[in-house]
Parts: C-alpha cells; structure tokens; sequence
C-alpha cells in the first residue's frame, strides 16, 4: 500500500513539472508523422464533405485532451505524401470533422437543458403531490415511497445539469481549440524548413470565435 502511495505522488509531481514542447508564439506543439495517408480520410467520406478517419482524429484528440483547453494548438505533420493540393484537402477534413462534432454536442447541450428541467419539474411536482397526499393517506410507507421517488427526480435534474452539462462544455471547449489550432506541414525528414502552408485548421465558413 506504501509503494502505490508512492507511485501516486511522483505521477502527481511528475504531472505538476511536466512541461509540453511548445512554439515560438507559445503554441503547445502535437506532432502527428504520416509515412502512409492512404487512412488519413475516412472511407466513408464524399469529395464533398471529406472527414479525416477515427484513427487519425483519436491521436489528434488524445493528443490534445492533455492540454488545457485556453491553451493554443500548433499541429505539426511530417509527411513526404501531403503535397500542396492535398494539405488543403486535410485541412478542410480535419475542419469538417470537428465541425460536425460541435453540431452533435450543441445539439447534446440542449437536449441535456431540457432533460434538467422535465426532471426538475417532475420532482416539484411529486413533492407537492407528496404534501397533498400526506393529508389524506395515513400510510407511512406510500408516502416516502413517494419522497424518494421525488429525491430521484431531483438528484437527476442536478446531475444532469450541474455534472453531465460541465463534461459536454469541457468537451466543446476542447474541440473548439483543436478546430482554432495552427496547423504546419513538414517533409518527414524534418529540417526545420516549412513545406508550402502554415494555415489555421478553421475554415471562415466554420471560424469559431
């Protein structure tokens, strides 16, 4: 027990002192290598709304969650596959991905605000009919059947909101980070020098402010 007590400080210390390499702008780099893109684009995409694969948006996101959301991103690839013409085809996918996350979990944001308050109502209104049927019943166990009922309506409504609501924004944040980050092309034999585009992953039609 002593030695897991151990362990648990210095993996406390070690992430208090860790420190993420980052840019000259201050930008905490993700470096992602690609030696083959033929998965970078989901299968499942159309040339029209081209999205990077799970594979791909799982390291960029793993790599990121790390990192605190009010901290910039600088993704930088090192590939000697992504030419000019297909840097703006990635940029878009890895833009249109997160887009279409954020549209999930706005839509999540909401159902879980309306979810809170039918659960609030509920429990309100099983208190109140607690109190009125106090009057009338002389059964003890039907009426804290009842209040627990209420409690269990209650305690939803704060969970949903206060708990469940705190997660969904967590995860929007950080998606919204990784959609404003930097994003810099590299040949995979990295010699400092940058490979034809420096650009922001966010597109105008997607910009998030």
């Amino acid at each position: 027990m002593e030695n897991i007590a151990k362990l648990d400080k210095r993996i406390k210390e070690d992430i208090k002192s860790f420190d993420r390499n980052k840019d000259e702008d201050g930008r905490s780099i993700i470096n992602l290598t690609i030696y083959d893109d033929s998965e970078f684009l989901s299968q499942f995409s159309t040339d029209n709304e081209e999205v990077i694969s799970e594979e791909v948006a799982t390291y960029i996101e793993n790599s990121a969650f790390p990192i605190s959301p009010k901290d910039p991103i600088h993704i930088k690839i090192s590939s000697d596959k992504i030419g000019g013409e297909k840097q703006d085809r990635y940029i878009k996918a890895i833009n249109n991905y997160y887009f279409n996350k954020l549209c999930d979990l706005y839509r999540e944001l909401k159902n879980n605000s309306i979810i809170s308050l039918v659960l609030a109502v509920a429990g309100v209104l099983v208190l109140i009919g607690q109190f009125l049927l106090a009057s009338v019943l002389d059964s003890l166990i039907v009426i804290e059947i009842i209040n627990i009922m209420a409690w269990v309506f209650l305690w939803e409504a704060c969970d949903q909101f206060f708990i469940e609501r705190r997660k969904l924004k967590l995860k929007i944040f950080r998606y919204i980070n990784i959609m404003n980050a930097k994003l810099s092309f590299y040949p995979l034999m990295n010699t400092g020098e940058l490979r034809n585009n420096t650009t922001s992953i966010v597109s105008n039609k997607h910009k998030i402010k």
